[in-house]
């Protein structure tokens, strides 16, 4: 478990699975910060990129919770960035992933999102309140406020969730959303 943490300041590779709380994670993540209201501290990798972590990879059935989780900081990477995530590896379900906010610019080629770059997992939120204010950009495709691109078969959003998206979303070849850039199955 990783708890009330702020991590201010500069990460920067060459790699993937670059995070600003961890590059990898599968367990609980709660109240954890990257950046703050200054809006300076960035995030720079390859692939699979995000403000809170690089990859979650929360198994089915886990007690595992991601909590009161925020960005502020800019992220910068190839494929698979986002806000909280660059991609996840597992289905995402019912309350595990609780308050996720992102308030810091996200960048890169393709896959690039408010809170998530990647999913290719069945994802059901419950009771959950996401919101992305931050600029979302594509140079390439797949850019949106919550997730870049999904691609599996179900995506669902259960009553007691919200799902806000008040960020500018700009992919410059296409598949550009307020809720989902890219969305197959």
């Amino acid at each position: 478990t990783i708890e009330n943490v702020t991590v201010t300041g500069k990460v920067i590779s060459d790699g993937d699975y670059i995070g600003g709380i961890a590059g990898y994670s599968d367990g609980t993540m709660i109240n954890c910060t990257f950046g703050n209201e200054d809006y300076e501290s960035c995030i720079e990798g390859n692939n699979h990129v995000g403000g809170i972590a690089g990859a979650l990879d929360i198994k089915t059935g886990s007690s595992a919770l991601l909590a009161k989780l925020n960005n502020y900081g800019r992220i910068s990477g190839n494929n698979n960035a986002g806000g909280i995530c660059g991609s996840t590896l597992k289905n995402i379900s019912g309350g595990n992933y609780i308050e996720l906010y992102n308030y810091g610019e996200v960048c890169g080629n393709e896959n690039i999102g408010g809170i998530i770059g990647f999913s290719n997992n069945n994802i059901t939120i419950s009771n959950t309140k996401i919101t992305n204010e931050g600029k979302i950009s594509s140079s390439g495709s797949n850019a949106g406020g919550f997730i870049g691109r999904f691609s599996s078969k179900t995506f669902t959003v259960n009553a007691g969730s919200v799902i806000v998206n008040e960020g500018e979303i700009h992919a410059e070849n296409g598949n550009a959303g307020g809720i989902v850039g890219g969305l197959t199955n």
